[in-house]
C-alpha cells in the first residue's frame, strides 16, 4: 500500500501568517531568510519526535515495573484472551479493553507532553512566545491525506494550551494481527510481553501510514557543532575513564534540534560505536564520495579519544583541519553510512552550505537518490541550482531521456514525488504557498528569477 503524505497546517505561529505543507518524499522550503522555513521544518520534527518518543525504553526487568500501567494479574488477562484466539482473522473484533487502556495511557501521555516537547525544540520558556505579532493565539494541525480529522491538533492562547490526538488502534490493521501472533508466540514471557504492548502505539502510527522509522534533523551550521562535538567527546571519555561512578557528566546545554545532532553524534563514540553500514544507501554514498568528498569519512579513537578522519588518497586528516565543504557533508556523510534505514524521515537545513556551484548540483541528485531509496527528506534551500538540477531530473524521468544525460534509475524524480513551498513575507506575516511543478518545464523558479532580474536591472543601469 502506498505511504500517505504527512500535512502540517499553521496559523499565526513564529513568523508564519498561514500556511500548509503537504510532507511529500521530497519536500523542498524556499523562501527569504528569516521567513519561517526552519520553523516549519522543526515544527515537523518535534510533532514527530513526540509521536515517537512516547514509547518508554525497555530495561531488563524482573517484574513489571511502576510506570507500566497493567499490572501482572492483568497481564495475565490479556494472554489468556490472546490464548483463546483461534485463527486470528476471523476472531478477532475488537482490541481487548485492557490493551485499549493502556493505549489510551499513551494518547494522554503525549497530549500532556506535546506542549513541553514544542518549548524544547524552540528554546522558550512559554509556548505563547511563538504565537505571531499582534495576534491571540495560534494553531497546529497534523493529519494524513486520508484523515478527516487532525491526527494532532495543538491551540496555544495567552492563557493555556490544548492539546488534542486523535489516533486510533485499529483491530483489523495487519500491524496489529502480527502484534497478537507476537504475543501468543512469546507466551507468558513478562519481559517480551511489556515490549510488545509498548509497540501498540508504533502498531497505531504504521496502521495510520504515519512514518515509525528514525527521524533525524541536521541543522545549519553543522561545521560549528562538530567543533563542539570533538570538545564533548575528549570531555566525555576523559571523565567516564577517570572518574566513572564517582561524577555526572552532563552535556552543555542546547536548543534541541542541536542537542539532539550532538547526542547522535556522541553515539558515534567508539568502543560503542560498531561502524556498521547500510548498504542499501551504497549507490547515494559512492556518488558523494566521488564527487564533492573525493573520499571518505570515517569515526575513530585514536589515543582513547574519538576522533572523525577524512581519508582521501591514502591521506588522512582530521575533520577540523578539513575545508569547511568536508565539515559541512561530513554528517550526511555518516548518516547516510550508518543511519539511515527505509522509512526514516531526514531532514536538512541548507545542504548548499559551503559548497561551489558544481557540488550544489550533485547535493541535489544525493538528496533525490536518498527519496528513492526509501527516505523520506525535507530540505530547506537558498540555492537555485539545486531546484534547476531537480527540475531536470523531473524533464528527464518524464521524458524518458534519463540514460541520454548519465542519470540512472537511482535519479527519477516523478511530480507526485516532490513538493516546494514558497515562504513569502508580507505585512502582516508570512504565507506559504505552494510552488508549480510541471512534467514539461519542472520547478517554477520564479523567487530567484526576481532576483535575478533586479541584479540585471541594476547592470544595465551602470553600463548605459
Amino acid at each position: 500500500m502506498e505511504q500517505k503524505n504527512l500535512k502540517l497546517a499553521v496559523k499565526n505561529f513564529g513568523p508564519i501568517r498561514e500556511g500548509e505543507v503537504e510532507f511529500k518524499p521530497l519536500t523542498i522550503f524556499i523562501g527569504p531568510n528569516n521567513s519561517g522555513k526552519s520553523y516549519m521544518a522543526t515544527l515537523l520534527y518535534a510533532l514527530l519526535k513526540a509521536l515517537l518518543d512516547t514509547r518508554r525504553s525497555l530495561y531488563p526487568l524482573r517484574s513489571v515495573p511502576s510506570h507500566f500501567s497493567l499490572s501482572y494479574e492483568e497481564l495475565e488477562e490479556i494472554w489468556d484472551w490472546c490464548e483463546e484466539l483461534t485463527v486470528l482473522s476471523a476472531s478477532v473484533r475488537s482490541v481487548h479493553p485492557l490493551l485499549m487502556r493502556y493505549f489510551e495511557s499513551q494518547k494522554s501521555d503525549l497530549e500532556a507532553s506535546t506542549p513541553g516537547t514544542l518549548r524544547d525544540y524552540f528554546g522558550c520558556q512559554d509556548l505563547s512566545e511563538l504565537i505571531l505579532r499582534n495576534c491571540k493565539n495560534f494553531s497546529i494541525d497534523l493529519s494524513d491525506t486520508g484523515a478527516s480529522n487532525p491526527l494532532v491538533s495543538v491551540i496555544e492562547d495567552m492563557v493555556a494550551s490544548h492539546v488534542d490526538v486523535d489516533i486510533e488502534l485499529d483491530s483489523n490493521s495487519s500491524h496489529y494481527m502480527e502484534f497478537l501472533r507476537g504475543m501468543r508466540a512469546v507466551g507468558r514471557d513478562l519481559r517480551s510481553s511489556i515490549s510488545l504492548i509498548r509497540d501498540l502505539w508504533e502498531i497505531a502510527l504504521l496502521s495510520k501510514e504515519i512514518p515509525a522509522g528514525g527521524i533525524f534533523y541536521l541543522p545549519a551550521g553543522r561545521s560549528g557543532l562538530l567543533q563542539g562535538w570533538q570538545l564533548i567527546t575528549s570531555l566525555a571519555v576523559g571523565m567516564i575513564g577517570r572518574r566513572i561512578g564517582i561524577q555526572n557528566f552532563e552535556i552543555p546545554t542546547f536548543p534541541g534540534v542541536a542537542r539532539d545532532f550532538t547526542q547522535v553524534l556522541l553515539g558515534m563514540m567508539p568502543p560503542a560505536w560498531d561502524g556498521k553500514r547500510t548498504d542499501h544507501l551504497s549507490h547515494t554514498v559512492s556518488l558523494l564520495e566521488s564527487g564533492a568528498l573525493g573520499g571518505t569519512i570515517y569515526v575513530q579513537a585514536k589515543n582513547n579519544t574519538p576522533a572523525m578522519v577524512y581519508e582521501s588518497d591514502g591521506l588522512q586528516m582530521p575533520i577540523h583541519r578539513t575545508s569547511s565543504m568536508i565539515s559541512e557533508l561530513a554528517p550526511i556523510h555518516l548518516w547516510m553510512t550508518h543511519l539511515l534505514q527505509v522509512g526514516d524521515v531526514l531532514i536538512i537545513d541548507e545542504p548548499e552550505a559551503h559548497l561551489h556551484p558544481e557540488n550544489q548540483r550533485l547535493i541535489a541528485q544525493v538528496l533525490v537518490r536518498l527519496m528513492n531509496a526509501g527516505v523520506r527528506v525535507v530540505c530547506t534551500t537558498h540555492s537555485s541550482l539545486i531546484l534547476h538540477q531537480m527540475s531536470n531530473q523531473i524533464l528527464a524521468t518524464s521524458s524518458g531521456k534519463l540514460d541520454e544525460v548519465g542519470f540512472t534509475d537511482h535519479d527519477k524524480l516523478g511530480l507526485e514525488d516532490i513538493g516546494v513551498y514558497l515562504f513569502e513575507p508580507s505585512e502582516d506575516g508570512v504565507y506559504v504557498k505552494e510552488v508549480e511543478v510541471d512534467s514539461d518545464f519542472g520547478i517554477s523558479e520564479d523567487e530567484f528569477v526576481r532576483v535575478a532580474e533586479q541584479i540585471g536591472d541594476e547592470t544595465y543601469q551602470l553600463v548605459t
